[in-house]
């Protein structure tokens, strides 16, 4: 009966064994597959800051776009002014074109008129 009994509680003993050795094994899987989740994630972080410092460099600071931008304005600025300069010059030199076209033509039409009537003058006579 002792020996049933000593059977009996090293049965036991060795299904608690074995149970906590599964319990272990589990805990083992669990904590593995954490640190994969977590080494991807952390993988995934690395990542991002890989790319915010590739992309750092991209990016153009506030004062030198301003200074920049100041020059460019200035430059546009200039170059209106020079097209307003050369648009009125063309604008005068088509006006005064214009109006000495007009001065020959009533010249020619004159001088025609004058000519038709000297002439109609001298043949009726």
């Amino acid at each position: 009966m002792r020996r049933r009994s000593v059977e009996a509680r090293l049965a036991v003993s060795e299904e608690r064994w074995i149970g906590h050795r599964r319990e272990h094994e589990a805990e083992f899987r669990a904590l593995t597959e954490a640190r994969i989740v977590i080494d991807a994630r952390l993988e995934g972080m690395n990542e991002l800051r890989r790319q915010i410092d590739r992309e750092r460099g991209d990016y153009v600071k506030q004062d030198l776009l301003d200074a920049q931008l100041k020059g460019l304005l200035a430059q546009a600025e200039e170059t209106h002014r020079a097209q307003d300069v050369r648009v009125a010059t063309l604008e005068k030199w088509q006006a005064n074109i214009t109006g000495r076209l007009a001065a020959a033509a009533a010249g020619v039409t004159i001088f025609m008129t004058v000519i038709v009537f000297l002439a109609n003058y001298l043949t009726s006579r």
